[in-house]
This record gives C-alpha cells, structure tokens and sequence, in this order.
C-alpha cells in the first residue's frame, strides 16, 4: 500500500467519493420499502438477497479488473451502486422503513463498518464504537435531508451547499477507502487483475451483506427492546466470547 504512487492514491480517493455520492442518490431517489419485513424473518430471508447481488458484483469486478485500476473510477461507482441496493433489501427485510432518511443513510453506514480482511476485526471488536463515532454526523445528515427531494439533494452536493451530508460522505469515504486501496492493489495488474476483481467483488459483497444483516438486525433489536438493553447484552457475550478465545 505505501508503494502506490501518488497518482494511484488521488484515483482511489476520487473514485472512493464518487462512489459513495452515487450510493447516495440511489438510497435518496430509488430505494424504496416493501412493508413487510420483520426481524423474525429477516434472519432467513435477507440471506437469500445475497446471491444476485454479490453474481451482479463479481461481473463488474471482472470487467474492471481486466482494465486494472484505470477502470476503478468507472466500475467502483457501479459496484457500490449494487452493493448498496443489496444493503437496503436487507434493511428491508429487517423491517426498517426505507423512507426514512437515516436508514437510507445507515444503509451507506454500512460501508464505514470493516473490510473482509483477516486483519480487521472491527464488526466483531469496534462495532459499538464506530456507531458512536458516526451517531453525530448521521442523525444531523439526516435532519438536513428530511423533506428534501432527491433532486435538492444531489445539487447540493454538488455544488457544496450540504456541509452536514458532506461531512458524513467524507467520514464514510476516510473508512470505505482502505478497502477500496485494498481492493485496487490486488487487481491492479491488467488482465491477470480479471480473475482476482470478480473473486474480491464476490468477496467484499458477501462481507458487506454480512455487516448489513448484523447491523439491521441489531437495530430492529433496538427497536423492539430497548437500544441500552440491547448494547448491553451484545457487549457482553463479545466480552464473554473475547475471554473463551
């Protein structure tokens, strides 16, 4: 990573952003909810979402990979873009109301939650912590969009007028970036870069699908009993599987 000439970084951190505004307007202007879901329910069927989503990235990948990371600015975009979809249908079967602001905006969260990597444990370690890191910054994204239409939101951003969504845009892209670099080291070699893209796209897919089941899960949870009692609980048996290891 620290090899990456600087020219490699400002593509990585261009496209990172890039991808995480189109996410934006996709959770803002396309998402919606079916009304149906529920947390019972939502641990069976939200893995079922998995497969098509995670198919649809690992073809991005395979095509981005054959270009090498000169195609990361085009098919970044694109595989945020199904990735997040995949997100909100996990929301959706948790329950959540995706008209509401702050879950469309949760389900972007998702992005800042860890990479795949042998590494990083922060869904296991770190989960609680980064919610409260991005808390602030979500909960005022989310007053400044309500009432707002998709397109008001997207000129905005645009043009630099939205500080408070900006400002999570960024938080999120300073975490989704590391694995992006990740992502764009390993398929960074044209041609040989096919095989590994659509296999790190199936990858980090499946991951994020992952993250996104615990976490709507965890706030359907929250809902239901109680966001003090839930945290507790959950702290204490990673405390009590932290001792057994």
């Amino acid at each position: 990573l620290e090899a990456l000439p600087a020219s490699a970084q400002k593509v990585i951190a261009k496209a990172t952003r890039s991808s995480l505004e189109t996410g934006l307007d996709i959770a803002i202007g396309t998402i919606g909810s079916s009304g149906k879901g529920n947390y019972s329910s939502g641990r069976e069927s939200s893995v079922l979402t998995d497969w098509l989503h995670t198919g649809a990235t690992a073809l991005t990948g395979g095509v981005g990979g054959f270009f090498g990371i000169a195609a990361l600015p085009i098919e970044l975009p694109v595989t945020t873009g199904i990735m997040l979809r995949g997100i909100a249908s996990i929301a959706d079967d948790f329950g959540h109301d995706l008209k509401d602001p702050r879950i469309r905006l949760e389900c972007l969260n998702v992005f800042a939650m860890g990479s795949p990597s042998d590494g990083d444990d922060e869904m296991e370690s770190a989960y609680l912590t980064t919610r409260m890191a991005m808390a602030n910054v979500l909960d005022k994204a989310a007053a400044w969009i309500g009432g707002k239409s998709a397109q008001e939101v997207a000129a905005a951003v645009a043009n630099g007028s939205a500080p408070p969504l900006i400002r999570f845009i960024v938080q999120v892209a300073a975490r989704f970036e590391i694995v992006v670099t990740e992502k764009a080291v390993a398929q960074a070699i044209p041609y040989i870069g096919a095989a590994t893209g659509a296999a790190i796209n199936a990858g980090f897919s499946d991951h994020f699908n992952t993250v996104a089941r615990y976490h709507f899960g965890i706030l359907a949870l929250e809902e239901k009993y109680g966001k003090e009692r839930v945290q507790l609980f959950y702290e204490s048996v990673r405390s009590k599987s932290e001792e057994e290891e």
